[in-house]
């Protein structure tokens, strides 16, 4: 009935596929069979909840996973329905199972690889890139491996590959007009080789490209405001900051990250908080109802340090003594568990047990989420509780 190749998810709507990878909203009414569309915006719906590595939102995600069960959409993607349940259950090792397994069905379902490769990403499990990120050309379709570049440039820039994978990103950049993940790509492999300059001249230059995107813009804004805090340009990068939280469509914490990243970089880079104390008492209580909602030690590293910047030793201490992550292994467990330890001693003044907790696991920080240049805080708070 539905015809189904080699492309997966991609085959049922072009308008969900180029939303999906675009990180765009889908759009109101979306080409495809009706129903088949229906179900699989609500996959992607439970794709988006199971992101922001949350209790509530695993939840409501393993609601609408469970309606998806006896649909159309499941019997032609058993793999991905079964993914997404074992993620929503802590289950992350059949998550992986599942996701690989409809790769190896469907080898240039794009949408596919973007899942793994955001899970992957969420989890610390950068060398499980490598298993899906074999070739940089995935299919023949053009705007479909023109996505795919932008995570294959961006991935390899993660393996500190970021000069070999620089062209790929350029080129990667110019196939889909709004394809923000590839541009984000390029940026990254700027920011790796200390080019703050060139990620000024880029960002400003495409600044009508990026800013109407909801999915990443303000992440973007927050490369911006970086690259003028490691220029120099301390007032340009407030602004820039203080513009891209005025982007925030929502009262989630996890919205927050790069509030709170920016934060305490410019805390470390200035060492005073008196033009940025308004923000952080904000970002700060934002970030307080996730302390036990958090399923993710990244999460939990942007809420201790606004909590440290805030003062808030309540609130870090519960942290502190918040129990494992039950779907996390032991490793990872560690790894988290030292570095909000650590931050919490940097808070206390006990600056050489900040040190030593961040210098035992610097090897090992990747393995509670996210990328290079968002966990370079924990380089700035060793640097500086060695001196």
């Amino acid at each position: 009935m539905y015809k189904i190749d080699d492309y997966g998810m991609c085959c049922i709507s072009d308008s969900i596929t180029h939303a999906v990878l675009s990180f765009n909203p889908i759009a109101h009414k979306p080409d495809g069979d009706a129903i088949l569309v229906k179900q699989f915006g609500i996959f992607i719906q439970c794709f988006n909840h199971l992101s922001n590595l949350n209790r509530r939102d695993n939840e409501l995600a393993q609601q609408l996973l469970n309606d998806l069960h006896s649909s159309t959409f499941y019997s032609l993607f058993p793999n991905m329905v079964t993914g997404l349940l074992a993620w929503a259950s802590g289950k992350n090792l059949l998550t992986r199972k599942n996701l690989l397994q409809h790769i190896e069905k469907f080898p240039h379902d794009v949408i596919g690889i973007h899942i793994i490769h955001m899970f992957d990403f969420l989890h610390g499990n950068r060398d499980g890139y490598l298993e899906y990120f074999s070739h940089k050309n995935v299919c023949d379709n053009r705007k479909l491996n023109g996505y795919y570049q932008g995570m294959y440039s961006f991935s390899f820039c993660e393996h500190g590959k970021f000069c070999e994978v620089l062209d790929i990103a350029k080129s990667a950049a110019t196939i889909n007009l709004d394809d923000i993940y590839s541009l984000h790509a390029l940026v990254h492999c700027y920011h790796s080789q200390g080019k703050h300059e060139t990620v000024i001249d880029f960002l400003e230059e495409n600044k009508p490209f990026w800013l109407p995107n909801p999915g990443m813009n303000m992440h973007i804004y927050w490369h911006l405001a970086l690259s003028y805090l490691e220029t120099g340009n301390l007032s340009k990068s407030l602004q820039c900051f203080r513009d891209f939280i005025l982007l925030k469509s929502k009262e989630h914490d996890e919205l927050d990250l790069d509030a709170a990243n920016y934060l305490v970089r410019y805390f470390f880079i200035k060492q005073e908080i008196a033009d940025i104390a308004c923000e952080i008492d904000i970002v700060a209580n934002n970030w307080a109802p996730s302390i036990f909602n958090s399923l993710s030690y990244f999460n939990d590293m942007h809420a201790a340090m606004a909590f440290m910047l805030s003062g808030g030793s309540g609130f870090m201490a519960k942290l502190e003594n918040k129990p494992l992550i039950p779907s996390l292994d032991m490793k990872t467990n560690n790894v988290g568990k030292s570095i909000i330890l650590a931050i919490s001693a940097y808070m206390s003044g006990e600056y050489a047990k900040c040190a030593d907790l961040l210098g035992q696991t610097k090897d090992r920080w990747h393995f509670i989420g996210g990328s290079i240049a968002q966990r370079e805080i924990l380089n700035l708070m060793l640097k500086c509780a060695q001196h």
